[in-house]
């Protein structure tokens, strides 16, 4: 260990390091004195002053354990006043040399709190103008080696991070603003705690030319500006980081992590509604008390939080980002259930008119058929191809000739999808009702008549079997007669019994006795398989037939002439 001096005709200032080629200096021991004449002052080591200071003609106090400043009129007073001026002076140009020779541990030269004593009102502004003039040169000196091996940086473009009352608490915060700072702003790891010993007290941090340390609210301030994740990921500390964004990426999310772990244990938790830093799943960073997080067990993929922005809102606005940790703090926990609920009461909601009637306020939207889509793609991974839903949204994209696939997703099981399929199968009749015949359902679905004639069968069968979904067949015109034009389902009757069917020569000499009465417009389709509530029997066919030829005959024998029975 060698000693350094420096000295001027009134003071010398000396100071310790390693060795003269390594002058890694060494900070003074506290408690041995800091004053000298000649002799050690013993109790000046509360005199704060960054080398160790001989005056060769302080006037010391009478037991020798200071020296005599606060006087405004009296000599020795005046005269100490001058040496402690020139040694302020002496440690600028030391420290000057000390940087100009690669000494380290520079920390050293920041030592500049106010002396402990007792000032007078001529002493403390004395003091004061000193210590601000010291402050402001090192202030602009290059004293600060940083985390970034080999940068050294002036004081006024470094970050002194400040946080915690333990040496654990303070070193968790160093490292949290060294990743927002980056290692060239801030001090080695080694040294932080030695400036936040040198630099002082934070109240006397006004005595800085600007505000020197950087506070956990500071941090929190700076973060919450930046706006968003993208903006954070956009700084320069962060792309330093790695030149590959997706390592950028996680880091910054453990980060992140890292922070609000640390204000939990810090029990500063309450500053997470003061500051936006918590990232949604946009991105964007919002107070945590705007934000939900999403239930574990009742997880929202990203498909159905696709549907919700067109819905209602853009619910990845108010949901804590997936990656973001969120521990030992009370949020309200959301999960697919509530996007079910919010779905449903959408499709339900009603527009009410006069005299009690209402509308379906979902079918008036432009783009109903897209969101139903978009609600009815989505399947468990476990979804069987022939599943009810399957199947309706199959004929859907048949008939509406759209491009989307079923996609499969993890987590589906809390989600309802009745009223989305009621809707679905609504616009399929609709659809349906609007082609009028099998004619046209065959141009539209660009498949031969006979096709046709079983995708009617298997899609109306499908409503059919389903006991929550049968009442659909009576929504529109979608049950095709004998003529393959599409009926109301209770304007259609079965064609006979199945032992005894009706006879299709029958009803047509039935058309010819009669041309009101051409019973094939109120006779279910042959394609159909399944019954309708009513059926007309061969006994009617036959009975209406004798009616019509009794009549017809009784009309002959009064009018002779008219020949009424000659059609048969």
């Amino acid at each position: 260990m060698i000693r350094i001096t420096y000295s001027t005709s009134d003071v010398s200032l000396a100071v310790e390091a390693k060795e003269l080629d390594n002058l890694e200096l060494i900070p003074h021991n506290p408690k041995n004195p800091k004053l000298f004449r000649d002799f050690p002052l013993i109790g000046s080591q509360k005199f704060h002053f960054p080398f160790i200071l001989n005056g060769f003609k302080f006037n010391p106090t009478e037991d020798r354990d200071g020296i005599l400043l606060h006087s405004k009129e009296g000599i020795d007073a005046i005269q100490n006043r001058e040496i402690i001026d020139t040694a302020y002076n002496a440690a600028s140009e030391f420290t000057t040399w000390l940087i100009n020779h690669g000494a380290r541990n520079l920390f050293i030269t920041a030592l500049s709190r106010l002396p402990d004593e007792k000032w007078s009102d001529t002493s403390k502004p004395w003091i004061v103008e000193n210590v601000q003039e010291y402050r402001e040169f090192i202030y602009n000196s290059e004293v600060v080696e940083t985390a970034d091996e080999g940068v050294i940086i002036p004081l006024s473009d470094a970050c002194i991070p400040n946080y915690g009352l333990s040496r654990e608490s303070k070193l968790q915060f160093y490292n949290l603003v060294k990743f927002l700072k980056g290692a060239d702003h801030v001090p080695a790891e080694s040294l932080i705690l030695d400036w936040i010993d040198f630099v002082g007290p934070t109240s006397e941090e006004d005595l800085w030319p600007e505000k020197i340390y950087y506070g956990l609210e500071d941090l929190m301030e700076e973060l919450s500006d930046l706006g968003s994740l993208e903006s954070l990921l956009e700084s320069e500390a962060i792309q330093a980081i790695s030149d590959k964004s997706v390592i950028r990426r996680k880091n910054t999310i453990r980060w992140i992590n890292e922070l609000i772990k640390f204000l939990v244990e810090q029990k500063e938790s309450e500053l997470l509604n003061d500051y936006a830093i918590i990232p949604n799943h946009n991105h964007n960073f919002l107070l945590l008390n705007d934000l939900f997080i999403e239930d574990i067990e009742d997880p929202i993929n990203d498909e159905f939080l696709d549907l919700m922005e067109p819905l209602d809102k853009d619910w990845r606005d108010d949901i804590i980002h997936s990656l973001v940790k969120i521990n030992g703090i009370i949020v309200t926990v959301i999960g697919l259930s509530d996007v079910s609920e919010k779905v449903n009461e959408i499709l339900k909601e009603k527009v009410h008119l006069a005299n009690n009637r209402f509308k379906w306020k979902f079918k008036d939207r432009e783009d109903k058929l897209e969101r139903l889509i978009q609600i009815l793609r989505i399947v468990g991974k476990d979804s069987k191809q022939d599943s009810f839903k399957n199947q309706i949204f199959s004929f859907g994209k048949e008939i509406f000739g759209f491009d989307d696939e079923l996609e499969q997703v993890d987590h589906v099981e809390t989600f309802r999808f009745e009223n989305a399929l009621r809707l679905f199968i609504e616009l399929i009749n609709s659809k349906i009702e609007e082609m009028e015949n099998l004619a046209a359902l065959s141009d539209n679905l660009r498949i031969s008549l006979s096709d046709t004639k079983i995708w009617i069968n298997d899609y109306l069968t499908l409503l059919h079997d389903k006991s929550d979904f049968e009442h659909l067949l009576k929504f529109g015109w979608v049950i095709p007669d004998r003529y393959g034009d599409f009926k109301l389902y209770d304007d259609l009757r079965n064609y006979g019994t199945v032992d005894t069917p009706l006879d299709e020569d029958l009803l047509k000499i039935l058309l010819e006795l009669d041309e009101n009465e051409d019973w094939k417009l109120e006779l279910l389709h042959e394609c159909i398989s399944f019954s309708m509530a009513e059926t007309t029997k061969f006994e009617e066919l036959g009975n209406k037939i004798q009616e019509i030829a009794f009549q017809l005959q009784k009309d002959d024998l009064s009018e002779p002439t008219m020949g009424h029975l000659e059609k048969l």
